[in-house]
């Protein structure tokens, strides 16, 4: 409650635990994991059309989350395969895609070819 003192645009909210961004982080990465599985499991990503999944790496800025990163190649073996492959060893598999398609094909590829 707030007494008639207090200016009220001056109250701190309270500091959540230190952890709390961490399970949060956590929580992200799940649901992001889990849109990408649900993503692979489409019938455009079972015909090799990877678009749906390019945009959702890139509209989620996937790449530039190294926690992600972390989660999804220890969630995923096919996944931390192909990512160490394209931006690790820098070996991409299809030669005139840029990075990101290449990876994004290759995972199709090996799921459903």
């Amino acid at each position: 409650m707030i007494s008639s003192k207090q200016d009220p645009d001056n109250i701190n909210p309270p500091v959540p635990p230190s952890n709390s961004s961490l399970e949060c982080t956590k929580l992200n990465n799940n649901i992001i994991y889990e849109e990408l599985t649900n993503i692979l499991n489409q019938e455009d990503s079972k015909s090799l059309d990877n678009t749906s999944l390019v945009k959702h790496f890139e509209n989620n800025k996937i790449l530039d989350n190294p926690e992600l990163i972390q989660y999804m190649c220890s969630n995923n073996g096919i996944f931390n395969n192909i990512y160490r492959g394209h931006f690790i060893i820098k070996n991409k598999t299809f030669t005139y895609m840029d990075n990101i398609n290449s990876m994004c094909q290759c995972w199709l590829m090996y799921l459903y070819h």
